[in-house]
């Protein structure tokens, strides 16, 4: 293995991305309880959207929908990407041989896609963090203000709600549907932290840095279950409910080889110059893959050849 990752850092589960609602917004529409519905396997994207479709309103009487109104789902066109890897997407995974090959180009895929982008293209239900002024800090107050009733985000943005005075609730993000076998849960790994063993390092000095980690390790997995059951579970999260969709969602992470190695140039990967681009452009999907598979395959090659 050339870097690891674990309870040497918190970040591996920080990353994490997640959905959060508004129980008031929740019972004042008398929508299902969707917490029930993980349970049972059927908290789909397609019940994400009909429940969000029940929830908006223009508050201020204004004929204009912007940040002072209500809305049923908020996240942002950047990250909409969640929902294709949550629905079991991959970019990119491994042989028998341990040689690395793209997965993105399939009629699933696509059809995945399609259904994120007629989910974020639903102007009455769904407002993008990037149409708003102040973006991402306009959408947080959105959220503290009972303005919206589904939102994303990851871990570490639980304990921003500390103080909300709604009640919310924590939710794995949605499966494509209920045929789907498991909840998926990506970890960013562009900003989740990895360790690795330089290879200036030689003779007593490797042998010294090993076991310096496996100490490490070993001494932060009690320090890594406090933090998440002192200061996640039990001061942020608002119900014992909440703390079960967190162990589904920390139970079923995963990494995306792709994501990770940021294969085509860098801050224009598949992930980004495919996925995220065919959200913002239905029908574009296979146009955009065809138009980025070939340096997506010359940095995969490269990568390859660098650690074979």
């Amino acid at each position: 293995m050339f870097f690891i990752t674990g309870d040497l850092s918190v970040m591996d589960e920080e990353m994490l991305y997640l959905m959060m609602f508004n129980k008031n917004l929740l019972k004042n529409y008398n929508l299902e309880d969707p917490y029930e519905l993980v349970r049972q396997g059927k908290w789909t994207l397609d019940k994400l959207h009909s429940m969000a479709q029940g929830v908006n309103k223009d508050l201020d009487g204004n004929g204009i929908f912007d940040e002072n109104d209500l809305y049923g789902f908020a996240n942002d066109y950047a990250t909409a990407h969640i929902h294709f890897y949550a629905a079991g997407g991959t970019t990119a995974k491994l042989d028998k041989n341990g040689i690395p090959y793209l997965t993105l180009m399939s009629e699933r895929n696509q059809e995945v896609i399609e259904r994120i982008a007629s989910l974020y293209h639903d102007k009455n239900s769904v407002i993008n963090a990037s149409e708003l002024k102040g973006t991402w800090t306009t959408l947080r107050v959105m959220r503290e203000t009972d303005k919206t009733l589904f939102s994303a985000g990851c871990v570490y943005n639980i304990p921003y709600y500390r103080n909300m005075t709604s009640d919310y609730g924590i939710l794995p993000l949605p499966k494509h549907s209920e045929d789907q076998e498991n909840y998926c849960h990506l970890v960013a790994s562009n900003g989740a932290t990895a360790f690795t063993i330089p290879i200036s390092l030689t003779g007593e000095a490797v042998e010294r840095t090993c076991v310096i980690l496996a100490a490490l390790s070993a001494n932060s997995e009690e320090a890594v279950a406090a933090h998440y059951e002192i200061n996640l579970k039990s001061k942020n999260a608002r119900d014992v409910e909440s703390q079960e969709m967190l162990e589904i969602i920390f139970n079923t992470k995963y990494y995306d080889l792709a994501k990770v190695y940021r294969w085509t140039a860098y801050a224009n990967t598949l992930e980004t110059k495919v996925i995220v681009a065919a959200i913002k452009e239905p029908g574009t999907f296979a146009s955009k893959y065809e138009a980025n598979k070939t340096a997506a395959e010359t940095a995969m090659k490269a990568t390859y050849e660098f650690f074979k």
